[in-house]
């Protein structure tokens, strides 16, 4: 018998059962969908950290400006006044927030029980493992300064954002047992 694709018993197909969005539009698929059937824009001047001195002034940027625990936990709705174990350390990492509102809206959204014991994660993830604030003090004329002399706190900048931080609170939130995956290839996650 051939080993080739045509021989082959058909595999499970993935089936996308829940979205959600959080966007330089705001909070919510629905939110998300109509601006770009209105084919809006949501590109603004950069006001997340201080970029007087970076090349580039203008991003696409999520319309909070801070985030406060209080903020977070009134906009998860159901955490009976508690956050994931790693989210109480502080919420200066804007994906961590950003990744618990959209999973509990797909969640939601896919008619999913509170907690799912068997259920597995896989989330795709950006790259970055810093802050781009943290790297103000070595901006220079536009750009990263690396031969200026740093402060001993920035070395351990790069560990300042783990990858498996979102992946964490995500499935403490939704009390999730099964096995999870982070997938990290820069934009193209």
């Amino acid at each position: 018998m051939p080993h080739d694709a045509a021989s082959r018993a058909p595999a499970a197909r993935p089936v996308i059962t829940g979205v959600g969005v959080v966007s330089p539009f705001g909070f919510g698929y629905p939110v998300f969908r109509e601006a770009l059937a209105a084919d809006r824009v949501a590109v603004t001047p950069i006001h997340v950290f201080d970029a007087a001195d970076a090349l580039v002034k203008v991003a696409g940027q999520v319309p909070v400006s801070e985030i406060r625990t209080e903020w977070l936990m009134e906009a998860l709705g159901h955490l009976d006044g508690r956050l994931p174990e790693v989210a109480s350390g502080g919420l200066r990492d804007r994906k961590l927030p950003f990744a618990l509102l959209s999973a509990l809206e797909a969640w939601r959204s896919a008619g999913s029980p509170p907690q799912s014991q068997g259920a597995a994660l896989s989330l795709g993830l950006g790259l970055e493992q810093a802050l781009l604030a943290d790297f103000a003090p070595l901006f220079d004329d536009g750009r990263i300064n690396w031969s200026d002399p740093v402060d001993d706190a920035l070395p351990a900048v790069r560990f300042r954002a783990p990858l498996e931080g979102c992946a964490d609170g995500v499935v403490e939130l939704l009390s999730l047992g099964g096995p999870r995956v982070i997938h990290a290839s820069a934009c193209a996650s």
